[in-house]
């Protein structure tokens, strides 16, 4: 709309009026929490001597309590502030069957619930009649409330552009979210830390945020899709919905540290704490002990891409240990085993001793169970023999029963037998072996958990409730697995994308393919569309790997800029590059490597003429300048507003490595300049005369 209705301005008035009240009274409250806690701590202090026991901790528990009440009013006071620099960023006219319009049918939505004695201001993005700002079309609509399916009419949408508390802008539409506030947001700058898209959610991201029917989803996302924003709002979401959970309860496993660090600010945005998060070799580190460093993701894949002379033979090692016939191999050697152990002596337990051939028949007649349901069920038994309690009794029985049990419970040993066993070798063709303590491999890691769990039990953890796992198409199917049975009780959502699959190694068809393994209540996503990058930079992204992606934006009119940069001229062309989109007004900007060792030699060559220059690396620098170095491999999921795509000719991109190459590429927002294009990639190229055509 062309002028802005006077009673607009009234309503953000009145609704500002309300949320300083709101969080007037609420800061006022906390601050006399905050002070009797204080008050309530010094009493303790100096009274404890004269407490006992059940008086003191009657006193913690109850200030512990007062406490998290206290904090969480904090938390709700600092998302409260943010909203008054916008409290509200649409509106819809809903019309309830048998009602007539009212003022009362125009509903505010923003980040928040505003509410006061007087009735609701704005709601919460996430209550359920919010979903018709994302979804509804004029018309009939429905949407599902606690006490059930609600029906009406939509007959307005509006968006509004509220910045510190001033009214900029406000457009109805109709079908969809207005393309002139989409196309703003995707115009804008990046930063170091993603934002959130609550304002410009699209009708398919909603419906996987909300999604609540199904136990498990899988999102197959290309480049820029949102797929990770996505599932941040769907955590913000559940947090909203499921009043069960918690930032405590919650769980992401990123590709990397850098990638956790990045979209660390959404769920802030968004009024939320920040939830558990960590990768999936941190996560191993906590089973698997008796090594100096266990080897991340990205250093594995590293060595590949930096050229550190693996030989055929270890690639043909790597690609086994990432198939179905490792895994195969591994259930086999594990049956066969389980079968195998005996006790080598008698087992002693409470001053009597068993015989050590009779126990061993008692342990194979329990059939396939895991070998420490076996102990259990063997110290049950000597428990009942000897007329003793079992729970007081249980662990130092299982002691006695372990220590006389031969093969030794120890998994590395366990590991190397089966890295030379007759079902390795008949599957690979030869052996394996796990040399020394220093640095365990990462596909062997995999390997010695799944061991570990299928002979001793998987771990249950039954505390984490929702679980997203991002760049999933990196993650082997074993692994799924034994995050699957891990995490048996809560929901899963992962997402990826098989065009960005950086393991050299492995490669998913299609990540339908984890549909069986999540089991039958899970449901495939497909997103197509780029947020990200302009229709130019789309076009020849798409072309590097045969997709479709659509791209949002509206054009950018910087074609894809291909250059031919000898060695000679590199920093010089570097530099002038960089300089040039700086004085375009571009903020961010990266030179994405194809390796390790290439973004620490451009770095070194850089640093002295680029000013706040940083590099982003697995050897564990992060970025603190808009101008870095990074190698593609751990790149994906950053976005830059220019990327400068380097090809080293000595050690270039190969065609086995376009997924790697369209990672680097796709990171650009506005401009894409390519340093000596790869020419095993086979591609149609948009140059800047096919721009003109």
């Amino acid at each position: 709309m062309d002028k802005i209705e006077n009673s607009e301005y009234e309503y953000l008035s009145q609704t500002l009026d309300a949320l300083k009240s709101i969080v007037g009274e609420l800061s006022e409250k906390t601050e006399n929490s905050i002070s009797e806690i204080t008050e309530f701590n010094k009493y303790l202090w100096e009274n404890i001597d004269a407490m006992d026991i059940e008086e003191r901790i009657l006193g913690i528990t109850s200030n512990e309590q007062y406490a998290d009440i206290t904090n969480s009013s904090l938390r709700k006071i600092r998302s409260l502030k943010k909203s008054l620099n916008s409290p509200y960023f649409g509106r819809i006219t809903f019309v309830p069957n048998d009602e007539k319009i009212t003022k009362n049918n125009d509903i505010y939505i923003g980040i928040n619930t505003i509410m006061d004695d007087k009735g609701f201001y704005v709601f919460d993005w996430r209550t359920p009649i919010a979903t018709l700002f994302y979804n509804g079309k004029f018309g009939p609509v429905s949407y599902k409330a606690p006490k059930g399916i609600v029906e009406g009419k939509l007959t307005g949408k509006r968006q509004y552009k509220i910045v510190n508390g001033k009214l900029k802008r406000v457009v109805d539409t109709e079908l969809h979210l207005d393309d002139d506030a989409l196309q703003e947001a995707l115009r804008r700058a990046t930063s170091d830390k993603m934002r959130d898209i609550v304002t410009t959610i699209q009708k398919e991201q909603n419906e996987i945020i909300r999604n609540t029917r199904s136990h498990s989803l899988i999102v197959q996302g290309g480049a820029g899709s949102g797929k990770t924003s996505v599932a941040l709002h769907r955590l913000a979401y559940l947090l909203y919905q499921d009043k069960k959970a918690n930032s405590n309860n919650m769980l992401i496993f990123s590709p990397n540290d850098v990638f956790s660090k990045y979209i660390s600010g959404v769920l802030p945005e968004l009024g939320e704490e920040n939830v558990l998060q960590t990768t999936i070799s941190d996560f191993a580190s906590s089973y698997i002990k008796g090594y100096d460093h266990l080897e991340t993701f990205t250093e594995f894949i590293s060595r590949y891409y930096d050229g550190n002379n693996i030989t055929d033979e270890q690639k043909e090692l790597y690609k086994f240990k990432f198939s179905k016939e490792y895994k195969e191999a591994l259930d086999e050697y594990i049956k066969r085993i389980n079968q195998e152990f005996y006790f080598k002596d008698y087992v002693k337990a409470k001053g009597q001793s068993f015989d050590n051939g009779y126990m061993t028949k008692m342990l194979r007649n329990l059939g396939n169970m895991q070998i420490s349901d076996k102990i259990d069920e063997l110290a049950k038994s000597i428990c009942e023999y000897l007329k003793v309690p079992y729970k007081s009794n249980r662990d130092l029985i299982r002691k006695s029963l372990k220590k006389q049990l031969e093969p030794k419970l120890n998994f590395k040993n366990l590991y190397n037998g089966f890295l030379s066993s007759e079902e390795f070798v008949s599957r690979f063709g030869k052996t394996d072996k796990i040399k020394g303590t220093s640095t365990l491999e990462y596909p062997d890691i995999l390997g010695m958990l799944y061991l570990q769990f299928e002979l001793y039990g998987y771990p249950k953890n039954d505390i984490i409730r929702h679980i997203v796992i991002d760049e999933v198409q990196d993650y082997s199917p074993l692994q799924i697995e034994m995050l699957r049975k891990i995490f048996s009780g809560a929901t899963f959502t992962i997402l990826g994308d098989v065009n960005q699959t950086i393991n050299p190694y492995f490669k998913y068809n299609s990540l339908e393919e984890l549909v069986p393994i999540l089991g039958k209540d899970s449901e495939y996503y497909e997103l197509n569309k780029s947020y990200r990058s302009s229709p130019e930079i789309t076009e020849y992204t798409n072309s590097l790997i045969g997709s479709e992606n659509e791209a949002a934006r509206t054009s950018g009119d910087i074609p894809v800029l291909v250059k031919e940069v000898p060695k000679e001229s590199l920093y010089t062309e570097l530099v002038s590059d960089i300089l040039t989109m700086k004085e375009n007004g571009l903020s961010r900007i990266a030179i994405v490597t194809r390796s390790n060792n290439e973004a620490r030699a451009i770095y070194e060559g850089l640093k002295d003429d680029v000013t706040e220059l940083s590099i982003v690396s697995d050897e564990g620098e992060t970025y603190t300048t808009d101008t870095l170095v990074v190698p593609a491999t751990i790149s994906k999921g950053l976005e830059f507003d220019a990327v400068i795509s380097y090809n080293n000719q000595d050690n270039p991109y190969k065609e086995d490595d376009k997924y790697l190459y369209y990672v680097a590429c796709t990171r650009a927002q506005h401009e894409l300049v390519v340093y000596n294009e790869p020419k095993d990639i086979k591609k149609k190229v948009l140059r800047k005369e096919d721009s003109n055509d």
